[in-house]
């Protein structure tokens, strides 16, 4: 529609000029004598200079449209009628300020040369000189050499998009465009300061005195943000995050720049730190971090990982009545990995809700092998990141994958830890009933080493506290330890949760353990984490459900 729109007008155009030209010609013909030569030579003309018109009305219409597409698609997206700058915009305008950076530059370098020989010639024939400064032209040249490249994200990281509807995330961002076009209009901010998007990530430059106008600025940005959070309807869990690139005199490529501050946003996001500034340590750890992120993925994909299973043994009942699946990574050069040699790196690039889902897929199917072959069944219980928590389809995904294996959810039990609830307390609570209601158990995994509100843990709707090993550990020496795990269990028992004791190792921890009254023990006493084919023969045939040792 909007070619032949063109078209049309291109053609009309060549019509009317074709016209008045043969017109004036015949107009000049009528008082001079006609020359053929002449009449091709002009006919050429004024078809060229036709075409020349129609191609041009082409090009603008096309120009026309292009930014009639842009406004629209930022209304349709962001809900603003904005030309704010893509990112190719953003890299133009950038790029046109170094030009004229390196081109102040070279004039400074020749500039300082001049008044070097000079000062050299005057040193030599005895005499004092003071040349005034060109400021202008410093200042011209200190407009790209003290400014900074920042990469900025709302939010906490990229698998936020998945927990909110693109419209809310659209009509947050549309804010947020608003406030950065009235920031670039603000006269403080005038020519010194650039914005730009691409997908998730704002790209901002900002030319400023020194550091602390930096840190300054940015904390501004991060303070108006929150502002406006709190006056906008749109709830979605914003986290802001800057990585900084400054170029301290540095005259690199555009592109390097920006590449640079991604990295430190990265680094940010991560760590959740709102400023990450850049530094040759964070490109060498990025580097170790993409390697490492690649061999995991890849060890997901050739089942690498491994689970593994460690019993609980109930102090009253003396008997295993559940297991923990923990994961192993058999990597195939470098041998068996414990967790803490890859969860971390899991969680930073977001593969740990992949972790998870692969650890619950495959102790379903292994308590499916077992019902299937009349073997001896015990609920497992396995740990959940707070990331997983937040997933729309978290509670979904669990049940589809039960009923794929034929499983009643009592044979599953959930572990999380209190800082899942951290970010939204009222959404984790609503998914923690739902899991109740499927009749799946919830643990409360590492009581009392990091946030524990008495005040919320009467509201959760769990079945059991696990006591952390550090206490554990430490009881039997250290008075205060011995006091925790006892007050910890006394709380269990008077809010009717089960008490769980993690770590255990020797024969005096459990005795220890039996006097409080705990209810069940993990640890390396009764069992090391097994394959499977091992944890089932060792179902049959431990000393201790037989023995009734430690009666």
């Amino acid at each position: 529609m909007k070619k032949a729109k063109q078209l049309w007008i291109g053609s009309i155009g060549l019509l009317i000029i074709l016209a008045l030209g043969f017109a004036s010609y015949l107009v000049y013909g009528y008082f001079t004598s006609f020359n053929p030569l002449l009449v091709i030579i002009i006919s050429m003309a004024f078809v060229l200079l036709a075409f020349t018109l129609t191609w041009t009305t082409s090009i603008f219409y096309k120009w026309m449209g292009q930014a009639k597409e842009r406004r629209e698609e930022n209304k349709r997206n962001f809900g603003v009628d904005s030309y704010f700058d893509s990112k190719t915009s953003f890299i133009r305008k950038v790029t046109r300020l170094a030009l004229k950076t390196n081109i102040a530059q070279a004039a400074k370098r020749k500039a300082d040369a001049n008044e070097q020989a000079l000062k050299q010639k005057a040193k030599a024939e005895g005499k004092e000189i003071n040349l005034p400064e060109n400021k202008k032209l410093k200042k011209k040249v200190g407009q790209l050499a003290n400014g900074a490249f920042i990469a900025f994200s709302v939010f906490s990281d990229s698998e936020s998009y998945q927990y909110y509807q693109l419209e809310k995330i659209g009509e947050f961002y549309g804010f947020v465009i608003k406030y950065f076009e009235e920031v670039m209009k603000q006269k403080d901010y005038r020519k010194r300061f650039f914005a730009g998007y691409d997908a998730h990530v704002f790209y901002l430059y900002f030319n400023y005195e020194d550091q602390d106008e930096l840190k300054s600025f940015l904390t501004k940005i991060e303070t108006d943000l929150y502002a406006l959070y709190e006056k906008c309807d749109v709830r979605v869990n914003m986290h802001p995050s800057f990585g900084v690139f400054e170029l301290d005199g540095q005259n690199k490529d555009v592109y390097k720049m920006m590449e640079n501050s991604v990295v430190s946003l990265r680094f940010a996001v991560n760590s959740y730190q709102v400023f990450v500034f850049y530094d040759e340590k964070i490109i060498s750890e990025a580097i170790h971090n993409d390697v490492l992120e690649q061999e995991i993925k890849r060890g997901i994909e050739n089942h690498e990982f491994k689970v593994y299973y460690q019993g609980k043994f109930d102090l009253s009942l003396q008997k295993f009545v559940g297991a923990e699946a923990l994961i192993r990574w058999q990597h195939p050069v470098k041998g068996l990995f414990n967790p803490a040699a890859f969860i971390g790196e899991c969680e930073k690039s977001g593969l740990i809700h992949v972790l998870d889902f692969y650890v619950f897929d495959q102790v379903c199917k292994d308590l499916g092998d077992w019902k299937k072959r009349g073997r001896r069944m015990l609920p497992i219980s396995i740990n959940f990141s707070s990331y997983d928590f937040y997933r729309p389809d978290f509670v979904q995904s669990l049940q589809d994958e039960l009923d794929r294996n034929n499983l009643a959810a009592n044979f599953i039990e959930v572990e999380m830890t209190e800082s899942s609830t951290a970010t939204n307390y009222f959404y984790v609570m609503s998914v923690l009933k739902q899991l109740k209601d499927l009749n799946i158990r919830i643990l409360m995994d590492d009581f009392g080493t990091g946030f524990s509100s008495l005040g919320n843990l009467k509201k959760y709707p769990i079945s059991a506290l696990k006591i952390d090993k550090s206490f554990v550990d430490e009881m039997q020496e250290d008075i205060k330890s011995k006091e925790i795990v006892s007050t910890i269990i006394d709380l269990a028992r008077s809010l009717g949760l089960q008490s769980i004791a993690e770590g255990v190792q020797t024969e005096g921890q459990v005795l220890m353990l039996k006097e409080m009254k705990c209810n069940v023990v993990q640890g390396y006493y009764y069992s090391k984490p097994m394959a499977k084919k091992d944890f089932e023969v060792f179902l049959s045939t431990n000393q201790f459900e037989k023995k009734g040792i430690l009666l």
